[in-house]
Order: structure tokens, then C-alpha cells, then sequence
């Protein structure tokens, strides 16, 4: 129907909303390691342990911070939260950025099954996908560019991070690593959308237009998910 693409963007923004907020302090690890400030964020330089107290130094002199367990608890719940530092704008950016891609994705799927319906289902995702990757890739890499800086460590948070690089490097600055990001995303939504459609149109075939079960459309999903790793693995080799 005429509003599928507007239901494919919100479903997809808020599928990936979720699963980024979830997901947040694994990835907010990586990018640390990634940038060699180690996967959890390093005590305050004044901070000190001293046998089973932790002490804090300033000016005024020395300030007992708490001892044993108590002090230990404190540090852990500041490492976990710090791995949380971003949640809100990773996500919504999450959101926006598969919402942009579906957005593509629906709209050139839909133009091509009308303009071009010689085409197999597979075709028609497989250019649907690649031409929705480098559509999607100019809401995506801005965004990314400035949440993985927030993770980093280096702004406090996302329109801090766009405000600092616009004014140090120009706009351009929000496209760094546009290209391989685009020759890692175009091959890699290309294939699996077209092993994805491929899979759904072979199943309705089989099983007389009945449409899939949850579980069926997750072995599916995952069967396109996988394909597209080995086939996009030469390139992602080659890029590092």
C-alpha cells in the first residue's frame, strides 16, 4: 500500500532505537579500545587507594572518599554509568538513521516493482538495498561521526561534538570516513536484502502464500544476515 514506506521508517527507527540503547556500552567499550583510552574510563588523576581507603586530594588537603566495599561500589557504579554516557542521543540517531535507510529502501522497491517488474524479488532488493545504503549514508555518517566521539570521550554530547568539528574542519568534518563506510554498507544491505526477499518470496511459493511466523522470518533474516558477512568479508579484509 501507499503508506508501507512510512510504516517500514517508523518500525525500523524504533526497532533500532532499542536495540541501540541496548546494546550502548558494548559499543561505547569498543570505540574506547578502538581510541586506546581502554574499554572503561580511567579514575580522576587526583584519585588515590591507600591500603582499604580511597582518598580524594585537593587543595584543602586530603578527603576520605569512603573505604572498603563502599568506595569499591561507588567506582563500579561510576564505570557502568560512564558506559551509558550518550544512550539517549545514540539511539535516537540509531532511529533516524535506519529510518532514512528504510525510507530509501521502501521508496526505490516500490518504484522499481512499477517501472521495472521484468525484475526477480531478489534483483529488486538488491539494488533497492545498495541504492537505500548510499542514500541513508548522508544522514549516517554525520551522526556516527558525532555519537562516536561522545563515546570517546572527546565532546559531551552529540551537538556539542557537530558544533566543535563543523567549527575546527567545516562540514566536511561530519563526513569523515563517508567512502568506506559507504563501500563496506552498499555491498553488505545490497546482498542481504536480496538473500532476505529472495528467502520470503520462496517461502510464499512453497508454503501457498502463507506469510512466515516470527521464527521463520528470524531463520531468514539471519540466513541473509550471514550471507552477506561472507560475502562482504573480502572487502572489509582489504579496507583494514
Amino acid at each position: 500500500s501507499e503508506s508501507k514506506p512510512a510504516t517500514d521508517v517508523l518500525a525500523g527507527a524504533l526497532a533500532r532505537s532499542g536495540s541501540q540503547a541496548t546494546i550502548h556500552p558494548i559499543d561505547t567499550m569498543k570505540v574506547r579500545l578502538q581510541a586506546g583510552k581502554g574499554g572503561l574510563s580511567k579514575p580522576p588523576p587526583s584519585t588515590t587507594a591507600g591500603g582499604s581507603r580511597l582518598y580524594r586530594v585537593n587543595a584543602a588537603g586530603v578527603d576520605t572518599l569512603g573505604s572498603g566495599f563502599g568506595a569499591q561500589f561507588k567506582t563500579a557504579a561510576a564505570e557502568i554509568a560512564s558506559l551509558y554516557k550518550g544512550v539517549v542521543g545514540a539511539a535516537c540517531g540509531a532511529g533516524i538513521i535506519i529510518g532514512a535507510y528504510f525510507a530509501f529502501y521502501s521508496t526505490t522497491k516500490q518504484a522499481l516493482k512499477k517501472h521495472a517488474s521484468h525484475m526477480s524479488d531478489g534483483s529488486i532488493a538488491f539494488m533497492a538495498g545498495a541504492t537505500a545504503a548510499v542514500g541513508s549514508s548522508v544522514v549516517k555518517v554525520p551522526i556516527a561521526v558525532c555519537i562516536r566521539s561522545v563515546q570517546a570521550g572527546v565532546y559531551k554530547n552529540v551537538f556539542h561534538a557537530a558544533q566543535s568539528i563543523v567549527a575546527a574542519a567545516g562540514p566536511r568534518g561530519l563526513f569523515t570516513g563517508w567512502l568506506p563506510t559507504l563501500l563496506e554498507d552498499a555491498p553488505d544491505m545490497a546482498v542481504k536484502f536480496a538473500v532476505y526477499e529472495s528467502l520470503r518470496a520462496l517461502h510464499l511459493r512453497l508454503k501457498d502464500g502463507r506469510q512466515p511466523s516470527t521464527l521463520e522470518d528470524l531463520l531468514m533474516g539471519g540466513t541473509a544476515g550471514a550471507a552477506a558477512a561472507a560475502a562482504t568479508t573480502p572487502l572489509d579484509v582489504v579496507k583494514t
